[in-house]
């Protein structure tokens, strides 16, 4: 799913269970003030780990989830001056780490420009985000 919500001039954009980036998810996160995004897996936790072959497949999948890589890209296509902080949410507990979902994420941003990153690790409570 992705979805935006708009409230006089703050956006909220919303990613998770995607499986791929097409234009239309980055129309609809493009210009939020606050990015929820999904950062599932870790490429090299993945294919290193114990699930079976068909569930790699599955999670890698254009209906799957998105990687820690993926989340990056989003966030830094979406991005943009008014962009004040990307959330990371949906970390596989078996195949990411809140440091390798943030670490990737960053080193996608513009480092003069880029917004405040927090991560929501597996069955962990985020929030509340403030934008005022």
């Amino acid at each position: 799913m992705a979805f935006s919500v708009s409230v006089n001039s703050t956006k909220i954009g919303i990613a998770s269970d995607l499986g791929c980036i097409t234009p239309v998810v980055v129309k609809e996160m493009s210009g939020s003030s606050l990015m929820f995004v999904e950062a599932n897996y870790d490429e090299r936790m993945l294919s290193e780990g114990n699930y079976p072959d068909f569930l790699k497949r599955a999670i890698r999948s254009d209906h799957g989830h998105l990687s820690n890589d993926d989340a990056g890209s989003l966030s830094r296509i979406a991005s943009s001056d008014g962009t004040r902080m990307v959330v990371l949410v949906h970390l596989s507990k078996d195949n990411n780490t809140p440091e390798l979902a943030r670490s990737a994420v960053v080193d996608q941003l513009d480092r003069a420009k880029h917004p405040q990153i927090e991560v929501i690790g597996h069955g962990e409570a985020g929030g509340p985000f403030a934008l005022g």
